[in-house]
């Protein structure tokens, strides 16, 4: 899914399962936050560990996770920017998840519609599985993205209705975060994009 709210992996595990628990990816330091952390540790999240090792490990128990079942939920574009009105590049990680435990990837893109109060609506489009037994991890990746760019083409012109024209997000720091990221070249934990 598109990471586009603080609460959207929660609100993503209530849409697709709510009658079973979903497991949700995030960084290790969003546990530790006041309410979020709270919030995620009630959900059995699955922290990132900022080691190789520990990374590794991680990676290994949700591919085993996923074989026997488990619903886990990716934001592949690594990082929040609150209301961003683009969909950003795909990091490879929940997509080799999903080739290691030969599970299909159910990607959901989040729209925005703007309400007469001057409110963002969010709308979660939950899309067809792909299934990843005849992809590599580079065409399941794309695959979603194609996938879900069909749903948010169209949340950059809201964002823009909204924030003003030429706005990247709804995120007062948004465009200067995401700029000095890129680059960069990491995320927000300072590990290197794509390894």
């Amino acid at each position: 899914m598109n990471h586009c709210h603080a609460l959207d992996g929660i609100m993503t595990a209530f849409s697709v399962a709510p009658e079973r628990l979903v497991r949700i990816t995030t960084i290790a330091a969003n546990c530790e936050l006041k309410f979020a952390g709270k919030v995620l540790r009630s959900f059995g999240c699955i922290p990132f560990p900022l080691d190789m090792r520990g990374l590794k490990r991680m990676m290994d128990e949700v591919v085993d996770e996923a074989k026997r079942g488990g619903a886990i939920v990716f934001m592949p574009e690594g990082h929040l920017i609150k209301d961003c009105g683009e969909l950003r590049e795909f990091k490879k990680g929940a997509f080799a998840v999903a080739k290691r435990a030969g599970v299909p990837i159910v990607p959901i893109a989040y729209s925005y519609k703007l309400t007469r109060s001057g409110k963002l609506k969010y709308t979660a489009n939950i899309c067809a599985p792909i299934a990843s037994d005849n992809l590599t991890v580079e065409e399941l990746r794309d695959k979603a993205f194609a996938v879900m760019s069909d749903y948010t083409w169209n949340n950059k012109n809201i964002v823009e209705r909204k924030y003003g024209q030429g706005v990247y997000s709804g995120d007062p720091n948004g465009e200067r975060i995401f700029e000095l990221m890129k680059s960069m070249s990491v995320d927000r934990n300072h590990l290197k994009i794509g390894a």
